[in-house]
């Protein structure tokens, strides 16, 4: 069974006349997969590896939750879509708890569904203290942002502003393990309205019309398995580690910006079906309120990277970055980031595949086939 192939080159860079400095910057290729599953998805959002045969996955189209067995190849459907007790509405993200039990993320529903080891549905998950005193989450902390977790068990969410406008949001650590638990900010960071994922073109008593900003330069974050946050930003593009009071900065990487052309944004109004969208209801005083989105408004050119999907911590305590690409471009670069914020290595692969999550020793891919459905494929870890 072949595993991923790595080549390391040596690159000399200019350096002053005091001394030289060697960068040494791993490529990694990607080999035959070691694993997949026969079966296709829609769009894969989110892996947790239960042991070395089975992992968690996420349809985020779909809205469906499945145990992946990859001695079998196939996948089963875990509980079912609704809003009854061992129910979910619209999964968005696995999080990772003590003992190998997961929690669904269910934004439809505003709650977090709780698995088993052995991948089967144990029931609504409740925030509970340490004496079994229930802990209240704050208002939309479950459906507005992905949540994440360390191997002690601490839980990591975003508190975020109005997202069509400025202001700052927190990155909050709840530790139920403390003493009638805990909420901490452990990161402070600021929104700029060209971070907003929506442009507003008007609003009054009765209607607002907006629009969605596609691919906006928006900063992102991951927890690492020991409870480091790893901070992604696009301009200037680097990665920096919160460590409790300590943050450490990477040098800024320089990329030349992708021009976005037609079969991108076909491409994107495609993935989300039907671009104008319009609801109607009853506004706050009493009157009839119609809400509408126009067409999305793209940039000219794609920041270094495309959102929350695009990054990930693998096991070893570094970051994987997926660089943004035109579908014209045939390979998909990941850059991966050390624990001080440098560049260290790189992985490509075909355009056609992408991370979506790593085990403890596997990284998980997906394929998109030439019908656009998705297969999940495991490859051995490839950083020694």
């Amino acid at each position: 069974m072949r595993t991923i192939r790595a080549i390391v080159w040596f690159t000399m860079l200019a350096v002053p006349r005091h001394g030289l400095h060697v960068q040494q910057l791993q490529q990694i290729v990607f080999g035959p997969p070691t694993a997949s599953l026969a079966q296709g998805f829609t769009r894969l959002g989110g892996v947790r590896e239960l042991d070395r045969t089975r992992a968690v996955i996420v349809d985020v189209a779909d809205h469906s939750v499945f145990l992946a067995d990859f001695v079998a190849g196939l996948a089963t459907v875990i509980g079912r879509q609704g809003q009854g007790p061992e129910e979910y509405l619209r999964p968005i993200g696995l999080v990772g708890l003590p003992d190998h039990r997961i929690l669904v993320q269910d934004a439809g529903n505003e709650r977090l569904l709780e698995l088993s080891p052995a991948g089967t549905v144990v029931g609504v998950w409740t925030a509970t203290a340490a004496g079994g005193r229930p802990v209240l989450l704050p208002p939309r902390s479950v459906s507005s942002s992905i949540w994440g977790s360390d191997s002690r068990g601490r839980l990591y969410f975003e508190q975020a502003p109005k997202e069509s406008g400025g202001g700052a949001s927190a990155i909050v650590r709840l530790d139920l393990s403390a003493t009638g638990a805990r909420f901490d900010t452990v990161a402070t960071l600021a929104v700029t309205e060209a971070m907003g994922a929506y442009t507003m073109v008007s609003q009054d008593n009765q209607q607002v019309n907006f629009r969605r900003r596609v691919w906006a330069p928006r900063w992102r974050w991951v927890v690492s398995d020991d409870g480091r946050i790893a901070l992604v930003e696009p301009a200037p593009y680097r990665v920096s580690w919160v460590d409790g009071a300590s943050r450490t900065a990477g040098p800024p990487v320089p990329f030349a910006p992708v021009k976005v052309v037609q079969a991108d944004r076909d491409a994107y109004l495609e993935s989300i079906g039907q671009p104008v969208r319009t609801s109607s209801g009853t506004g706050a005083g009493g009157g009839p309120f119609r809400k509408q989105e126009g067409t999305p408004e793209f940039p000219e050119v794609m920041p270094a990277f495309l959102g929350q999907d695009a990054i990930h911590a693998a096991p070893d305590g570094r970051l994987w970055v997926e660089r943004a690409a035109s579908l014209t471009d045939p390979v998909r670069t990941y850059d991966i980031f050390d624990g001080t914020g440098r560049l260290a290595a790189r992985a490509t692969a075909t355009s056609r595949r992408r991370v979506v999550g790593f085990g403890e020793r596997a990284v998980y891919m997906v394929f998109r086939d030439a019908d656009d459905v998705e297969h999940l494929e495991r490859y051995s870890y490839p950083v020694p």
